[in-house]
């Protein structure tokens, strides 16, 4: 785990360093613009959100079934508390 962090820490000092060489244009090849790649990951991030939505709809959706079937199917003897 530490490892990873430190992986990810190291992984973003690079990245930085080669922005900072675009945008003084020392380097930076390979890097894609921001104008460019902020709409892609914008409707990447839209459809992965999306898509959790549905998935935690039909997770409610069946928690409300199972509370409603447990209310109609409740004994008659049974008080509350």
């Amino acid at each position: 785990e530490e490892k990873k962090a430190q992986l990810d820490e190291l992984k973003s000092i690079v990245n930085g360093i080669r922005l900072f060489n675009k945008e003084a244009g020392k380097g930076g090849a390979g890097l894609e613009s921001f104008e460019v790649d902020a709409p892609n990951k914008v409707a990447e991030l839209s459809a992965v959100i999306s898509s959790e939505i549905d998935a935690m709809n039909e997770v409610c959706q069946e928690y409300q079934e199972v509370i409603v079937f447990s209310n109609l199917r409740k004994p008659v003897d049974v008080t509350e508390f």
